[in-house]
């Protein structure tokens, strides 16, 4: 069964992936849960839709994982931004805990402190 990923699961895709799941996984977990939707045209026009507003809303004031690697690489460490795990972003200021999958079984933790731009 086709499905595009309403947010990111780990082994199993980002955010807007359009994947193939087994139809039992998909009917009993990730649609009930809102993990993902059925890759129907109307489904993919609408997700478009959402993601071109939530993209809006992000630019205004958080800090991605874009920002996390430039910082990062900045300091020296060389990782793929992909390696990045953040749920949305991060909206507020203050302290955070951000993790960085290294390998299938080895994860980073990164201390991050968020601060208004002067």
């Amino acid at each position: 069964m086709k499905l595009i990923l309403l947010s990111d699961l780990h082994q199993v895709g980002r955010r807007g992936d359009v994947v193939t799941s087994k139809p039992g996984y998909a009917r009993n977990y990730l649609i009930p849960k809102g993990f993902a939707v059925q890759a129907t045209a109307a489904n993919e026009k609408w997700f478009e839709h959402q993601r071109k507003n939530v993209e809006a809303r992000n630019r205004d004031g958080s800090v991605t994982a874009s920002d996390i690697h430039e910082a990062l690489e900045a300091k020296g460490f060389t990782i793929d931004r992909r390696q990045i795990d953040l749920h949305g972003g991060i909206k507020v200021l203050g302290e955070h805990e951000v993790r960085i999958l290294l390998h299938g079984e080895v994860t980073a933790v990164v201390d991050l402190t968020v601060v208004a731009e002067k």
